[in-house]
């Protein structure tokens, strides 16, 4: 038998309501030469009894079960120890995408290792927000210049936007990471890529549904920071990174988020002020007057941050009530 041309690997954790749909799209996605891994993380609500009639016939799904919670990046990584296609593609069994998507990535991933289209992120049921990944080019660049498109925050961790060559990914790509494994694994993968292929086609939307907003009494601030060394030692084994753009990556990607993530997910006082603090100590390492000309919202928030933390949380309250009523009233028009 052949190499399969492509390995879809799908995660799934009580799942059982999507599956239907899921599996469907699934099927009329995967042509005759590729292959899908379904891996169930020890659901406790029956995804896998629910996937398995569906699949029951088709030998080009192959359905996994954990025995135990692994949590996301360690099944993904036991997938892709199962993938024998020539090229993996990560999807979310929640969201939506063009079902052309796998003969559109292939046919330009001729002498490249990643493929990747553009993404946009949706609010259930209708409401297009914005393009949340890619570029509105095609361009064939080297993993160098792609490493520089991360760090300018153009490009994102998100795996479902991107096609990779399996022979790149190793065994065990993604740390385990409650958070961010998808982007830490990434930017480890750079060094080993030979050569990117961006277009600009938006093929994969993400779905953000009702109540969907991640609401928690923790967030694992480590996780934050090993992306960032992933990404910052990746570029610098690449050549690339100047202290300006590597001041303005650390201020997007793990000051920025400290504080904000917790304010967002509305965690409790301790927790914000925890993040918070985190994201004071970080502000110290860098110039602000430079992220502030490189990136004036960028820098406006690092200025808060350092200057007048105590203004931060109750100012960063008000923006995202705004926000969200934008959103409201778009979602509702």
């Amino acid at each position: 038998m052949s190499q399969p041309r492509v390995t879809v690997i799908a995660p799934l954790f009580n799942a059982a309501e999507y599956v239907d749909v899921f599996v469907s799209k699934l099927q009329e996605t995967l042509g005759a030469s590729d292959e899908a891994v379904i891996i169930d993380d020890a659901s406790g609500d029956g995804t896998s009894e629910a996937i398995a009639p569906l699949i029951e016939g088709d030998s080009r799904i192959t359905l996994l079960r954990n025995e135990k919670n692994l949590g996301v990046a360690e099944s993904r990584n036991k997938a892709v120890r199962a993938a024998s296609g020539e090229f993996v593609w990560f999807v979310d069994h929640d969201d939506k995408w063009d079902p052309a998507i796998l003969e559109v990535l292939t046919s330009n991933s001729d002498g490249v290792d990643l493929v990747q289209c553009r993404a946009d992120y949706w609010i259930e049921p209708d409401t297009n927000v914005r393009v949340v990944d890619g570029v509105d080019e095609l361009r064939e660049i080297t993993a160098a210049r792609y490493a520089e498109l991360m760090l300018e925050g153009r490009i994102h961790g998100y795996l479902w936007s991107k096609l990779i060559r399996r022979t790149a990914l190793g065994e065990a790509p993604f740390p385990p990471l409650s958070s961010q494994s998808d982007f830490s694994g990434l930017a480890a993968l750079l060094p080993q890529l030979q050569g990117v292929r961006l277009i600009p086609d938006v093929l994969y939307h993400y779905i953000q549904r009702e109540g969907s907003i991640t609401r928690g009494k923790r967030v694992n601030f480590s996780n934050f920071e090993y992306g960032h060394k992933a990404l910052t030692d990746s570029a610098l084994r690449l050549g690339v990174g100047s202290r300006d753009v590597l001041d303005l990556f650390k201020a997007r990607f793990l000051i920025h988020a400290a504080a904000f993530v917790p304010v967002r997910q509305r965690t409790p006082r301790e927790v914000r002020r925890a993040g918070l603090r985190i994201a004071h100590a970080h502000s110290r390492s860098i110039d602000v007057s430079r992220v502030l000309r490189m990136n004036r919202r960028v820098g406006a928030e690092m200025a808060v941050i350092r200057y007048a933390p105590v203004v931060y949380t109750p100012a960063l309250k008000l923006a995202l009530a705004y926000h969200d009523m934008r959103i409201r009233a778009k979602a509702s028009s």
